[in-house]
Order: C-alpha cells, then structure tokens, then sequence
C-alpha cells in the first residue's frame, strides 16, 4: 500500500496547488481531447495530473464531465476526418 502512494501521482495532485489550477487544466485537457489526442497521453504529461484524477474530477462536477465528453465526441471526429484524409 504505501508502495502505491509514493508511485500515484494522483494523491499527491489532490495535494497539491495543482487542484487550484483545475479549470485552466481541465481546458487543456479537453482542447487536446478535441484534436482526436487521447486522455492516457495527455496525462502523461508532467505537468497534468494523470487519468484518476480528471475521471475524479469529473465524477465531483458535472460541467467538466460535460465538457470532457464534448471534447471527445469532437476528437472522435477529428480522428476520423484524419483517417478519411489518408
């Protein structure tokens, strides 16, 4: 367990001043999301807390998982204009 904590990021985002930044990650997220990138490599980003905590997030607020599923449905389109352009 405590092996665990030490590798999660997401306890400590939760900690961190990174909770305060949250709208201004979540558009981040979601104007990725949108150009068809999926959410496991945007999170692998050091600077954005990883998939549990925006699927947290998410789960505590209904108007970012609003705006994460627009952002999907349009990179889900975006996806498959590229794949129609090649």
């Amino acid at each position: 367990m405590v092996g665990r904590l030490i590798q999660s990021k997401s306890d400590n985002w939760a900690l961190s001043d990174m909770t305060l930044r949250q709208a201004e990650i979540i558009d981040e997220v979601c104007e990725r999301l949108a150009l068809g990138e999926t959410l496991s490599r945007i999170c692998t980003a050091p600077d954005l807390p990883d998939r549990r905590t925006i699927h947290r997030w998410a789960a505590k607020d209904s108007n970012i998982a609003d705006s994460i599923l627009t952002a999907r449905r349009l990179g889900g389109w975006a996806m498959f204009d590229e794949a129609t352009d090649r």
